[in-house]
């Protein structure tokens, strides 16, 4: 069989691939549910000993039927797929929350920021609480309304030119992709360098 892991079929009837097996069991003896558990167990461990590509392994029938699991007796093997039913239940369910918390905590860092640059953050501090709206804004008397190009000179990026390109070695100089930005940081894995040629040749776009 393929390296999917064990299965409940609950469909109409139908053919098999030829790398999936049917396992057909006395149902008086042998939990159905219990049965996937322990074998999904020893997943791993069949699938390294398995013959294909890394992608999908293929398990033989005589290395299927070899498999050994641990077999309690019938009343046990029921309260155990009842009890892992439970609790991969609430596993499933954490994970959804914790897929939710990038969600959650780009929404917050937005909210924060937000009372941060409204003066709302450091309104006690300030000492006092009136507000003006210019342009959309609504800010403390106290603040300015100014725009990017006011206090700050804004200098754009430049590609390689035609011909060059980037060298993985450290030259001293690395040159920062859109990529790499998040999170308001650089990140710097896989970074990548300019030659000290083309360096020079695009000098008056280099941060500092």
């Amino acid at each position: 069989g393929t390296s999917f892991g064990a299965h409940m079929w609950k469909g109409a009837d139908g053919a098999l691939n030829q790398h999936i097996f049917k396992v057909v069991f006395d149902e008086q003896s042998v939990s159905k549910p219990y049965l996937r558990y322990a074998i999904n167990q020893k997943l791993d461990e069949l699938i390294a000993g398995a013959q294909g590509g890394v992608g999908l392994r293929h398990v033989t029938k005589s290395k299927f039927q070899k498999t050994e699991i641990a077999f309690p007796a019938f009343a046990e093997q029921k309260q155990i797929a009842n009890k892992l039913d439970e609790l991969l239940a609430q596993v499933d369910s954490i994970k959804a929350r914790l897929d939710a918390i990038p969600a959650i905590l780009k929404r917050f860092r937005q909210t924060v920021l937000a009372a941060a640059v409204s003066g709302r953050l450091t309104e006690d501090w300030r000492g006092e609480s009136s507000y003006q709206e210019s342009d959309g804004l609504n800010v403390p008397t106290s603040w300015h309304i100014v725009t990017v190009g006011d206090i700050a000179q804004v200098k754009g990026g430049k590609r390689l030119p035609k011909g060059k390109s980037l060298v993985s070695f450290n030259t001293g100089f690395p040159y920062i992709r859109a990529g790499q930005l998040k999170d308001g940081t650089v990140n710097p894995t896989d970074q990548l360098y300019l030659t000290p040629e083309v360096q020079e040749s695009i000098s008056r776009y280099i941060v500092e």
